[in-house]
């Protein structure tokens, strides 16, 4: 029974998974810190997913309030 659960695992893409919709290439996402009572933002993260033709996700990129990347992963599979 559990070998026939870990091979009948529900099969999202990667666009599935991260919500999105149509065939996309590269998702940027800016998080900001907007001040009350100031016209200023800050960028407090920024994250880049990337995807290939099939939606698996091929890489994720993720830098800090100072642009500095503070996290990469890329995908080491093989999709068919």
């Amino acid at each position: 029974l559990l070998v026939s659960n870990l091979f009948s695992a529900d099969k999202k893409t990667g666009w599935e998974k991260d919500g999105l919709k149509g065939k996309v290439k590269e998702w940027v996402k800016s998080d900001y810190d907007i001040k009350s009572g100031e016209d200023a933002k800050e960028i407090t993260e920024k994250s880049i997913s990337r995807y290939d033709e099939k939606g698996n996700k091929i890489e994720a990129k993720r830098y800090d309030d100072k642009g500095t990347m503070d996290k990469i992963s890329t995908s080491a599979y093989t999709y068919y």
